[in-house]
């Protein structure tokens, strides 16, 4: 029977290690402090890197290229005028730095502004007046020194003085923007640039402020028979018949399922049987407008606006009569597309603020499907057309607008407007197309008023 002894414990009542056993050694101990101290190093210089490249972006964003130059004038010509002896160097560059060190407490304050944009409206007609209003407070305790806004308006800048503010103060300053062109533009954000008078020194700030404005076309008042036919609140009949609906078609024997509701007692009296009555099923009349948007089938970008303004009137008509109401236009494809894969551009009617939002935006364009083409994809689109209105420059010829007519469906009737800046208003038959001329937007209501349709 083997005997074990028991393992020697030292002094303190440990148990020594033994040759099989794991123990700590202190070269392991060093080695995991270096490790600890190169993680460190490591994250330290991390740190002073990130602390570098930005102070280093801080400075790019603060010097001019005129600063970097007075920079460049004040290191080269003290260091070359001391080593060479040049009095000349020594004096461009002592007074380099001192450009230098005056520019500096322009810089102070910067982050001392607080800037906001108020606009009036957000939804203008050409024309209208749009005042705007960028107010600056000095929200810190000590004087604001005079710096600059940019207001950026649409593609173009607005450049704003501030005066000297003291502690709390406000000021406000207004500006009109310009609203003689259709379009959406961008207002803001504005930007506070902060810096000496001669610009070698500038400091920038960003506010988030911005508003997108409408610009709204030019539109005339139409009266209620501009859409051609008469206003009728039972709809258009069709030639689906039903058995229950607004338009009594005739009277017919009983069947079984019909309602007892829709039985006609006089003629049941007379006949001695069950008679009901037929009805032809009404829908509601819906409204297609297309605007021609080639670039080609317009003279000039006047004869287009006005475009815009007949097509965008003739939809205010139909949204106020409750018409169900679609404007289409077509979409511009890239280089490489064909015409029959190009697409169309449908506006929102939900309301005529959406409306008018959406002729804010519609442009004149090169690549486009040709009109006739346009034309026949929102008849294909529209389930139940019971009026087109087609809206063209007087670019287009006869042969196009008449092709045009050709894919609407037959028995609907058709009313091209024309926009020619030079012509007499005119209205007059082409075929089975009513063709009406304008040269102003105002020819439009005095021809529907006559009944030019009718």
């Amino acid at each position: 029977m083997t005997s074990t002894s028991p393992r020697p414990r030292d002094r303190t009542g440990t148990t020594r290690g033994t040759a099989t056993g794991r123990t700590r050694t202190p070269g392991g101990a060093r080695e995991k402090r270096r490790a600890e101290r190169r993680a460190g190093m490591g994250r330290a210089w991390l740190h002073s890197k990130k602390s570098l490249l930005l102070a280093w972006k801080a400075v790019r964003e603060t010097v001019s290229p005129a600063g970097w130059l007075v920079i460049f004038l004040a290191v080269a010509g003290l260091s070359c005028g001391m080593t060479f002896g040049w009095a000349e160097l020594i004096a461009a560059g002592a007074a380099s730095s001192v450009l230098l060190l005056l520019s500096l407490p322009f810089l102070v304050g910067h982050k001392g502004y607080d800037v906001s944009l108020i606009v009036e409206k957000d939804r203008v007609t050409v024309g209208q007046d749009l005042p705007a209003t960028v107010r600056v407070t000095n929200i810190r305790r000590s004087p604001a020194l005079p710096g600059t806004i940019e207001l950026p308006v649409g593609a173009g800048m607005v450049e704003l003085p501030i005066p000297f503010l003291s502690s709390k103060a406000v000021t406000d300053r207004k500006i009109d923007i310009s609203t003689s062109r259709r379009g959406i533009i961008d207002v803001g954000p504005p930007h506070v640039s902060t810096g000496d008078p001669l610009g070698l020194l500038r400091r920038e700030r960003t506010w988030p402020d911005k508003h997108r404005v409408y610009i709204h076309p030019l539109t005339t008042v139409l009266p209620h028979s501009a859409s051609g036919y008469v206003r009728d609140l039972e709809g258009s009949p069709s030639a689906k018949l039903i058995n229950d609906d607004l338009a009594f078609h005739a009277i017919r024997e009983y069947a079984v399922g019909d309602s007892r509701r829709q039985i006609h007692w006089k003629s049941t009296a007379k006949t001695g049987q069950l008679m009901v009555r037929q009805f032809e099923e009404t829908r509601r009349s819906e409204m297609l407008v297309v605007l021609d948007v080639q670039e080609g089938g317009y003279q000039d970008n006047e004869e287009f606006e006005l475009a815009v303004s007949v097509a965008a009137s003739l939809g205010l008509r139909g949204l106020r009569d409750g018409r169900n109401l679609s404007i289409a236009m077509g979409q511009e494809a890239p280089p490489f597309a064909s015409e029959e894969v190009r697409g169309l551009v449908h506006l929102s009617t939900l309301t005529p603020l959406s409306m008018l939002d959406g002729f804010s935006g519609v442009k004149c364009l090169q690549r486009v499907a040709s009109f006739p083409y346009v034309v026949a994809q929102a008849a294909e689109n529209a389930d139940s057309v019971s009026i087109a209105l087609l809206v063209v420059g007087s670019a287009v010829t006869t042969g196009e607008i008449r092709n045009a007519a050709l894919s609407m469906p037959v028995g609907i009737p058709i009313l091209t407007v024309i926009c020619d800046l030079s012509a007499e208003p005119t209205v007059r038959r082409l075929g089975d197309l009513n063709v009406m001329t304008v040269g102003l937007l105002e020819d439009l209501r005095h021809l529907m008023s006559r009944g030019a349709l009718e």
